[in-house]
């Protein structure tokens, strides 16, 4: 069925799902995947910082001390 659809109509096919509109004027459209996208990858950010702080040791940085220092 993909096959049949032209590279246009699948890609509005698939930008159309996971949307919330919030009013009459498609500015206020939230793509809620790529909400839970950010979170998701924020989480995941924040979790590694946090397991770096409790894990740092002072002297001598590990690698992934220096890593997050870097992304800081």
């Amino acid at each position: 069925m993909a096959s049949s659809l032209s590279s246009n109509k699948y890609i509005e096919h698939h930008l159309q799902n996971w949307q919330l509109s919030l009013g009459q004027d498609p500015f206020w459209t939230v793509n809620i995947d790529t909400v839970l996208f950010s979170l998701v990858s924020g989480i995941i950010a924040c979790g590694l910082f946090y397991w770096v702080a409790l894990s740092m040791k002072p002297g001598k940085p590990g690698k992934l001390q220096c890593f997050a220092e870097m992304c800081y």
